[in-house]
C-alpha cells in the first residue's frame, strides 16, 4: 500500500517498475533437504525456524547451506537440537499467520522468524503488517510455548541491486518504517529480540536474483542468530 502522498503521486511509475522487476528477476527454488530433525549433543534445545523464502533457503541449493542448516551446524557441538522449518516462498505476514493457525500445537524453546519483504512489495499498510506480527507473536508464545522469539528485521531494501530507482527508495522507506515499529515492540524484551542483519549488499553475499542471501550471506545471518541463542541460553541458565 502506498503510505504517503508522494508515493501515490508516483504510483504509476512504481507499479510499472514493480512489474518489470518481477518479470526480469530469476525465480530461484527453495533449498532442498529435510524440514525437521534432530542434531547435536548436549543440552536439549528445540528450534522453530519460520517465515518466508529467506527462511526457506532460497539462494542456496541445500538446507545445509541455508539459514537452518548453518544455525544447526553452529549449535550442535553444544546442544541437542530438535528443530523444525516452517517457511515458504511468497509468504506474507498474513499468509504465514494463517499457516501457523493451521499447524498442530507443538513446543519450541526458540523461534527464529523472517517475514516482511513480501509485505513491503504487496498492498498492505505498515499498521496492518504490525497487527499481523502481534498475532503471530501471540500464537508463537501461547500455541507453541516459545520462550524466546528472534525477529529478523526487514532487510535494507533500498540497497537491493535488483530494484530500480525510485522503486527501491520507496520500498526501503516502508521497510524502515516496519523495522521501527518492530524494534519498539519486540527489541530487548524478556521473550523476544530483533536482529538487524549486518549483511553487506555485495555480489558474493547475494543470490543471483539480487533479493536473497547466497550461502555466504546465510553464513553471516546464521552466525548472528546462533550468537543470540547462545547468549539467551546462558542468561536463562544463570537465572535458573
Amino acid at each position: 500500500m502506498f503510505n504517503s502522498p508522494i508515493e501515490i503521486l508516483c504510483s504509476p511509475l512504481l507499479i510499472a517498475q514493480g512489474m518489470y522487476t518481477k518479470y526480469k528477476t530469476p525465480r530461484l527454488n527453495e533449498a532442498e533437504g529435510d524440514r525437521q530433525g534432530q542434531a547435536g549433543q548436549g543440552q536439549r534445545l528445540s528450534l522453530l525456524i519460520c517465515g518466508d523464502s529467506a527462511a526457506a533457503g532460497v539462494g542456496a541449493e541445500q538446507q545445509e547451506q541455508a539459514l537452518t542448516g548453518q544455525i544447526l551446524s553452529l549449535l550442535q557441538p553444544h546442544y541437542q537440537c530438535h528443530w523444525c522449518l516452517e517457511a515458504k516462498s511468497g509468504y506474507t505476514s498474513a499468509a504465514f499467520l494463517q499457516h501457523l493457525e493451521q499447524l498442530k500445537p507443538q513446543e519450541f524453546d526458540i523461534a527464529v522468524l523472517s517475514i516482511g519483504v513480501n509485505d513491503v512489495t504487496k498492498p498492505i499498510s505498515v499498521t496492518t503488517w504490525m497487527q499481523n506480527i502481534e498475532r503471530i507473536h501471540r500464537l508463537l508464545i501461547e500455541k507453541f510455548a516459545v520462550k524466546y522469539v528472534i525477529y529478523t528485521a526487514v532487510p535494507a531494501m533500498h540497497q537491493f541491486p535488483a530494484l530500480p530507482f525510485p522503486l527501491r527508495y520507496f520500498l526501503g522507506k516502508t521497510a524502515k518504517q516496519m523495522n521501527r515499529q518492530l524494534q519498539a515492540q519486540y527489541a530487548n524484551q524478556k521473550n523476544s529480540t530483533v536482529l538487524t542483519m549486518q549483511l553487506p549488499i555485495k555480489k558474493h553475499f547475494m543470490a543471483d536474483d539480487g533479493f536473497h542471501p547466497s550461502p555466504i550471506g546465510y553464513t553471516l545471518w546464521a552466525e548472528q542468530v546462533a550468537k543470540l541463542i547462545v547468549q539467551y541460553q546462558a542468561q536463562i541458565n544463570i537465572e535458573f
